[in-house]
């Protein structure tokens, strides 16, 4: 993995307007106000805290559900490519001996990159390149 590809996906995350942060942290749809609120905490936290980088035994509800769910929302540009982002640092930071959830497995089928592909240009190019990573190291995923 590069270090220029992981700091382009930090930057996607990093970037985003706290108005898309709300809107992911809403994507866990059990939750009551009060868990929404530490969603949008924790993933606040994640990102500008720890520099987008996971701690599974802290975080593997707060923030990480509501990012997993709103990484289903194709239609919303931005909640999207933000959630995929983050998912794809997960996922890439965690090595390919780690016991950490891979996140993306679900998402590297040829039907995820037409959508990647359609994503705008300052998204498209380092989501497309940290994919490319998944499936070079989980090929038998793909089938």
């Amino acid at each position: 993995m590069t270090l220029d590809l992981l700091i382009q996906l930090k930057q996607i995350a990093k970037s985003a307007p706290e108005s898309v942060l709300e809107q992911i942290a809403r994507h866990d749809s059990y939750e009551k106000p009060e868990g929404t609120a530490k969603h949008l905490r924790q993933l606040i936290y994640l990102i500008h805290e720890r520099d987008c980088e996971l701690d599974w035994e802290t975080m593997s509800w707060y923030p990480h559900e509501a990012i997993s769910l709103a990484s289903y929302k194709k239609r919303d540009v931005d909640v999207f490519a933000v959630s995929i982002a983050l998912l794809l640092i997960f996922d890439l930071c965690a090595g390919e001996d780690s016991d950490a959830m891979e996140s993306m497995l679900g998402k590297l089928s040829d039907n995820y990159i037409s959508s990647y592909q359609e994503l705008p240009d300052r998204y498209r190019e380092p989501i497309l390149a940290g994919v490319e990573m998944l499936r070079s190291r989980w090929p038998d995923e793909l089938h």
